[in-house]
């Protein structure tokens, strides 16, 4: 056995002193042995994990965290300008069962949210939480013809939901949620009567009318369900997991004043399972497998104005295209070694639908450690698709059209790595970068050009919405940040990522089209109950391009039209008063800078919440 060397040192140096002790003293004659077996206890050694998550800047120009978007996947796990429900810390129910939050900012902004765990018994869990946003101010966007037409904004957006997960002895676990959202919202953009005429007097040049305003806009409904069931059974060398999900999202009734026409809709059904079966203590193979299905229902052509013989109305032409699926899997080789971890795979996708297609593409993934302070990555591979559900396209761009139905996007190729240093007395470095070649890619656009249907009547084909342009896409991105953390206290980041500016190529999640984006904050806990926030983010180069003709297959005659640039500066706040009460502020765009979220949609400027949170 081997023994420290500093503990025999230390046993020494202090028997020397006792025994130089007594001598000093003379009365002490008793000899003291001291007969103790000393084991040393090793240090288990920590390392970081293998594969490192580089914390990308946020990709919205916008953190309206009240409004009537909602997404699909979950929040990053980093503090935010605080929501209605305030930050999660903040609200986080345990040991507490339930929490209700609001926030109210006079004729602006107002937002509430609560959950309750209903069962907790340490086998199963019961949850179920709710949240109400909305928000209203005007705004003035600059169109493609120069004019400026004043626009009111209201956004309207309820949420409900429940889960439950139950376990089966140690290793079995069944749950199931369901999520239901109501959103209505106004949608300004619309072509008037004089905008028609003039059009039909002089052509597109001639265009000297009001595009749009509060008369000729109208509130756009949407219900949205989604719902799931899965099972997970782990065993000492095999473990599966199963999920099913389904969900609708489907447009509500237009105004009789538009057509009174029954909104489109989808369903979609999706099935995911994940095998794995270990070879030993550090490999293991898998499978990973899922297929998706979305049937397209009443869809229908934008409503088109027209006139004829003086008169001015709109007509409508619905159809039904039918359905859309995807079959995915992927098979690997996975090991896990003391400095390195390695990821050897197949990957397989298959289309079916309008767009028919497989792809086969290999799947890798390194990451390197050689230090706790140090580590790499890379990751290559292809063959992704994701369905273009309704949804999902309101997702990206709620005034984008929603009628139409748009074909799957599909990677070709795409590789990605990054470098992490740190941390060394609080510090950090990220460097990261990935390319993508997309063989089909939805993007939102915008028509801008009208086409005559006969001699004396003019078609705005897709007038009030926008529409998807779909084709190859290429997505470059880059970026590094530094950080630096002194315990709880304060923490500090500033990154920066960039992309390449044009049609077909960019950051294929930057919607906006943005060249460039840089972010600043800083969060400081001066005490124990307080937490602040301050940060400054700016997005140069933001851009749609707007597609002159109906036919989005076009892709060789758009036209770009600058979104302004995107620079908020925030401030949040929150004060725990005791366990249970927290009190919170923030603050958003506080320079009130006004830009594009995208066409004709402006940004609400300066915006903010105070609110409350209660514990029970």
């Amino acid at each position: 056995m081997k023994i420290n060397k500093r503990i025999i040192f230390a046993s020494v140096l202090t028997a020397g002193s006792v025994v130089a002790t007594v001598s000093a003293q003379g009365s002490l004659s008793k000899e003291i042995t001291v007969d103790k077996e000393i084991v040393p206890q090793e240090r288990e050694a920590q390392r970081l994990p293998l594969l490192p998550q580089t914390i990308r800047p946020d990709i919205k120009t916008y953190k309206l965290n009240w409004s009537a978007r909602a997404v699909e996947v979950s929040p990053a796990s980093e503090v935010r300008v605080l929501p209605p429900a305030a930050w999660n810390d903040a609200i986080a129910p345990q040991p507490y069962r339930g929490y209700v939050s609001a926030g109210y900012m006079p004729a602006l902004q107002f937002g509430v949210s609560a959950g309750y765990r209903l069962v907790d018994n340490g086998r199963t869990q019961a949850n179920v939480a709710l949240q109400y946003d909305g928000t209203n101010y005007k705004g003035s966007p600059r169109l493609f013809n120069g004019m400026k037409p004043e626009y009111r904004y209201n956004y309207q957006t309820f949420r409900l939901g429940a889960d439950i997960s139950h376990k089966f002895g140690d290793n079995r676990t069944l749950g199931a949620g369901v999520r239901y959202m109501h959103l209505s919202y106004n949608n300004p953009i619309w072509y008037t009567q004089q905008v028609v005429q003039d059009y039909q007097d002089g052509g597109f040049n001639n265009i000297s009318g009001e595009l749009a305003s509060d008369e000729y806009s109208f509130t756009q409904k949407a219900d949205r369900i989604d719902g799931n069931i899965n099972w997970n059974h782990a065993l000492d060398a095999f473990s599966y997991g199963l999920n099913f999900r389904t969900g609708y999202f489907g447009y509500g009734k237009s105004p009789s004043n538009l057509g009174g026409f029954k909104g489109a809709g989808n369903v979609y059904f999706g099935f995911d399972a994940d095998f794995r079966l270990k070879l030993g203590d550090k490999s293991s193979v898998g499978v990973v497998a899922s297929y998706e299905l979305v049937n397209y229902r009443k869809l229908s052509r934008a409503a088109t104005p027209w006139i004829n013989d003086d008169v001015y109305g709109f007509s409508y032409t619905s159809f039904n295209k039918g359905k859309n699926g995807v079959v995915d899997a992927t098979a690997y080789f996975r090991t896990d070694a003391d400095t390195y971890s390695m990821l050897l795979g197949v990957h397989l996708s298959s289309r079916s639908g309008d767009d028919k297609g497989t792809l086969v593409y290999p799947e890798v993934r390194l990451a390197w450690m050689p230090t706790q302070q140090f580590s790499a990555y890379v990751r290559a591979g292809g063959g992704n698709v994701r369905l273009n559900t309704l949804g999902r396209l309101w997702d990206a761009d709620p005034y984008a059209c929603s009628f139409q139905q748009v074909s799957p996007s599909y990677e070709k190729w795409r590789g990605d790595g990054g470098i992490n240093i740190g941390p060394f007395e609080g510090m950090t470095v990220e460097l990261w970068g990935g390319y993508t070649r997309w063989g089909r890619l939805a993007l939102p656009t915008r028509p801008i050009a009208m086409t005559y249907a006969d001699v004396n009547s003019v078609n705005f084909d897709l007038g009030y919405t926008g529409l998807y342009g779909s084709g190859r896409f290429t997505s470059i991105h880059y970026g590094a940040a530094v950080g630096y953390k002194y315990g709880s206290v304060v923490a500090v980041r500033l990154s920066y990522e960039g992309a390449p500016d044009g049609e077909d190529k960019g950051y294929s999640q930057w919607l906006d089209r943005a060249k460039s984006q840089f972010k600043a904050s800083v969060s400081v806990n001066p005490i124990k109950n307080l937490g602040i926030k301050l940060e400054y983010g700016i997005r140069n180069g933001r851009r749609m391009y707007m597609q002159p003709e109906p036919n989005y297959t076009k892709t060789d005659e758009h036209v770009s039209v600058s979104l302004g640039t995107a620079a908020s500066l925030d401030l949040g706040a929150y004060y725990n008063i005791n366990e249970r009460f927290t009190v919170w502020a923030d603050a958003e765009n506080i320079l009130n800078r006004r830009w594009q979220l995208c066409y004709g949609v402006m940004n609400p400027g300066l915006t903010g919440l105070v609110g409350v949170t209660y514990k029970f």
